[in-house]
């Protein structure tokens, strides 16, 4: 069964279970509309609904915890959390509100718009503290690189999420893929983005990086991010 066939059988649960007449939307988000051939049963889904009490979320819980073969990523919101939330995680909604696909109800992104003067501060905070994460993480390593590996894998798809914000402020346009992304600020911006090339390739397993390798990598990685935070300060 392909993640296409996963992902309707859940929503097919869902649409029967105790929580369907409180379910506004579902949307699936993130990689599977990001990334050219994802196929992985891991779905990031939005849940919008009308209110969030207790057997909503025992309800949900079930649905998940039945779901053996794939792993559901829940962000449980009402409309009114989701319309008032916009300016607290505006880089996260704007991901959201570009990419992704309504599996249930209706479109909630109709009624939610992201101001661009949130995006710009908010991105250098991402990034600032992206920095310092792996400096900390480095530090504390105590001789294990498995940990330094792992921590630097969560900063990639956030990372990507950042560079499109920064399109946006930079270059008034919206870009969503990820090659375009990396092609466009590697040209336009004129930032090397070789190391993010390599580090996305490593993350989906395309490339093995011995411990000697991937520490050039990572060093290089840190310089990248400190030239991106330089971009967007002087925003």
């Amino acid at each position: 069964m392909n993640y296409e066939n996963k992902l309707e059988a859940f929503v097919n649960k869902l649409k029967e279970s105790s929580i369907a007449e409180n379910t506004q939307s579902l949307l699936l988000y993130g990689k599977h509309l990001r990334i050219k051939d994802f196929n992985e049963a891991s779905f990031s889904l939005l849940f919008i609904f009308d209110k969030v009490e207790a057997q909503v979320l025992d309800g949900l819980s079930e649905l998940i915890e039945k779901e053996t073969d794939s792993e559901i990523l829940p962000f449980i919101l009402t409309m009114d959390e989701l319309q008032k939330s916009a300016d607290v995680y505006p880089i996260k909604f704007l991901d959201i509100s570009q990419n992704h696909k309504v599996l249930v109800g209706s479109d909630p992104f109709d009624k939610v718009e992201v101001h661009q003067e949130n995006l710009r501060l908010r991105c250098e905070q991402e990034l600032r503290n992206m920095a310092l994460r792996l400096r900390f993480n480095f530090v504390k390593k105590g001789g294990d690189l498995g940990h330094v590996r792992m921590e630097t894998r969560k900063t990639i798809y956030p990372l990507m999420n950042n560079l499109e914000v920064i399109i946006m402020l930079k270059k008034e346009k919206i870009v969503t893929n990820y090659d375009e992304i990396i092609s466009l600020i590697s040209s336009d911006l004129n930032i090397n983005l070789d190391s993010v090339k390599t580090l996305m390739k490593w993350n989906q397993n395309e490339v093995n990086l011995n411990d000697e390798a991937f520490l050039e990598l990572f060093h290089k990685y840190r310089g990248t991010l400190n030239e991106l935070i330089h971009l967007i300060d002087s925003h």
